[in-house]
C-alpha cells in the first residue's frame, strides 16, 4: 500500500501528539494495577470480617460447642428472639 505524502502528514501529526500519552501510559497500567490490588485486598479483609462474624454467631448457637447446630439448639436461640 502506498500512501502520498498528503496522507502521511495527519498520521505523523497524530502519532506526534500521541507521545506524551504513550510514555504515561505504563504509569497509567502500574496504577490500575496497584488500584486493583488494592481492592482485592480490601475484599479479602471483608471476606475475613465476615467469616470471623458468621464462626462468631454460629458458636452463639451451638451451645454444647460440638460444632453442630441441634433443632434443641436452634429452638433455643429462636425461643430468646421470641420467634
Amino acid at each position: 500500500v502506498l500512501l502520498a505524502p498528503a496522507m502521511l502528514l495527519p498520521l505523523v501529526l497524530s502519532l506526534t501528539a500521541w507521545a506524551p500519552y504513550r510514555s504515561a501510559l505504563p504509569k497509567l497500567v502500574s496504577g490500575r494495577q496497584a488500584v486493583a490490588a488494592r481492592a482485592a485486598a480490601a475484599v479479602a479483609a471483608d471476606a475475613d470480617t465476615v467469616d470471623a462474624e458468621a464462626d462468631a454467631f454460629f458458636r452463639s448457637i451451638d451451645e454444647n460447642g460440638d460444632g453442630l447446630i441441634s433443632f434443641e439448639e436452634l429452638s433455643n436461640h429462636l425461643g430468646s428472639l421470641e420467634y
